[in-house]
């Protein structure tokens, strides 16, 4: 029993007697079940129990009342994608699913009838496909059945949830769903195709294709409203809202404009991102052919780095071993496209095809990156390289500049040419002094400084040593 009026010292207590266990459930229960320490702490006013706090902690672990109001809300994890949503190799609608929506009231003369819409879904292209009921009976759905196949392929499997679980419909639709199933069944066995319900009572199953019937119920509520309709502008309107479904992207649209566009379900059915586009011919070479105004190329000599202060036209006289700041542009070209340098050269006559050439940039990159450096090629419809000017065969004749260039789709590659790597070997450690090409002998023990450059036309990479070793 506790001291009177709180009065004198505790009393000791064991944590292992039932008696001090329904002690620590008893007061926790009148604190309505707090943290630790409060239980432990108005325990400790009349009584001292051994490993107070380790006895209140074992009591809160196993009350249900308190693991009731202390858990951590977890979300479950994603189940693995059906294989249905996995056929790679397999043409669209191979795996397909099939829901109705409606009724929608269509005026015939003047009376009113209604009719369903049905949605076919392709699992793994997520290509839509909707046509119109005139009743929700066998024969009408083997009907939309058969104008599916005709236009799209005999799909191999079709699920749908028109069981006890069908959602988003209204009674009348669930009813005639429930009362097609075993008939649809029979009769689909002849085309050879394995039709799947979903199983009862399972609300999570046909997400996929529930969520399309909600994009088109919405769709249809914007074109269309409550009003009643003629069935060709029903029908109408649903096919226009298909193509708008064919046509959403199926992944994320990024900001960046050298990124791909993503893919379209019309991409995967029809070859087009969306069905109002031209058709795209494509030339045996694989490359776009079409009609638009030419490209312009120019070039032009500049004074500075900067590319700002440019040459007047005609002929320039500079000093051997000065640099020449050359710049290209292009206008006039559709913005997907940039200016990659080709090949540029240096000849004594104003022919290009002049077979004495000097390359200054060959395969699009420089022949000596000591003497020729590409500022910029394969970013923009700009293209920049510097090269030290120097004598061919060592006469003091007139140099002609000659650059080939092509224009690179953004779109479908990379346009930045590959860097190559050059190695340097230094006497210096302030790597100002390199050694001549060729064989160098050093005395054991003395130091070898060595420098790896890269040249690089987009300035967002950088150089990383992975490994360093020496051979014989």
């Amino acid at each position: 029993m506790p001291h009177p009026r709180g009065r004198g010292p505790p009393i000791v207590l064991d944590p292992r007697h039932p008696a001090v266990k329904l002690l620590i459930k008893d007061m926790d229960e009148r604190l309505l079940h707090p943290g630790t320490e409060r239980v432990y702490a108005e325990l400790r006013r009349q009584y001292w129990i051994l490993r107070g706090r380790q006895a209140i902690r074992h009591h809160q672990l196993n009350c249900s009342t308190c693991q009731r109001w202390r858990a951590q809300l977890r979300v479950p994890r994603m189940a693995d994608l059906p294989p249905q949503c996995l056929r790679l190799l397999c043409p669209p609608f191979y795996s397909a699913s099939v829901d109705c929506f409606g009724p929608y009231l269509v005026k015939m003369g003047r009376r009113t009838e209604k009719r369903w819409g049905v949605i076919f879904k392709c699992l793994t292209t997520r290509v839509v496909h909707i046509e119109l009921l005139n009743a929700m009976d066998v024969d009408a759905f083997l009907l939309a059945l058969c104008r599916f196949i005709a236009r799209r392929g005999r799909p191999k499997e079709v699920l749908s949830d028109c069981g006890t679980n069908f959602r988003g419909a209204e009674r009348e639709l669930r009813e005639a769903f429930a009362a097609m199933e075993p008939q649809l069944k029979d009769q689909l066995t002849a085309y050879q195709i394995d039709f799947k319900f979903n199983p009862p009572n399972a609300p999570h199953f046909g997400g996929v294709w529930e969520r399309e019937v909600r994009s088109i119920k919405s769709g249809l509520q914007v074109a269309v409203g409550s009003q009643s309709v003629s069935e060709d502008v029903l029908y109408t309107v649903l096919v226009e809202v298909e193509g708008i479904l064919n046509s959403k992207s199926l992944g994320y649209v990024s900001a960046d404009v050298a990124d791909l566009d993503p893919i379209t379900p019309n991409m995967l059915l029809i070859g087009r991102r969306d069905a109002a586009l031209p058709q795209v011919v494509y030339s045996p070479a694989d490359g776009i052919s079409g009609s638009g105004s030419e490209a312009e190329a120019t070039m032009s000599l500049f004074r500075n780095s900067n590319y700002t202060d440019t040459y007047p036209s005609g002929q320039i006289i500079l000093p051997v071993g000065s640099p020449l700041y050359v710049g290209v542009s292009v206008e006039e070209v559709d913005s997907p496209f940039v200016v990659v340098l080709d090949d540029c050269y240096a000849t004594h006559s104003s022919n290009p095809d002049d077979p004495t050439r000097y390359y200054l940039i060959q395969n699009k990159c420089p022949t000596d990156r000591r003497q020729v450096s590409v500022t910029k090629s394969g970013s923009s419809l700009h293209a920049r390289f510097t090269a030290l000017l120097f004598l061919l065969q060592d006469e003091y004749q007139d140099i002609f500049l000659h650059c080939s260039l092509s224009l690179c789709d953004q779109r479908s590659s990379s346009c930045v040419p590959m860097a190559l790597a050059s190695m340097f070997l230094y006497r210096s450690p302030d790597y100002t002094d390199t050694y001549p090409s060729g064989q160098i002998i050093l005395p054991v023990g003395s130091p070898l400084y060595v420098g790896v450059s890269v040249e690089e036309v987009d300035s967002s990479f950088v150089v990383v040593l992975e490994d360093r070793y020496a051979t014989h």
